[in-house]
């Protein structure tokens, strides 16, 4: 969003592109998202099931989102 100066295209973009984290965080640990997610198999989690600074970088998007 930055890079296109906070546009309304790229912030469509980038809510197009959250939205597929969503299910993420109702699995596993309900509200976390966990460390690494397997390479050959995108959807499967691997590593710390809750990892705080992932979850914290998707609050700053949801927050320049709302701004």
């Amino acid at each position: 969003m930055k890079v296109h100066g906070y546009s309304r295209a790229a912030k469509e973009k980038v809510k197009e592109q959250m939205e597929g984290l969503e299910s993420a965080l109702r699995e596993g640990c309900a509200g976390q998202l966990p460390e690494i997610y397997d390479g050959a198999f995108p959807t499967v989690s691997r590593g710390c099931f809750a990892q705080a600074w992932s979850v914290g970088e998707l609050l700053r998007v949801y927050e320049k989102l709302e701004k």
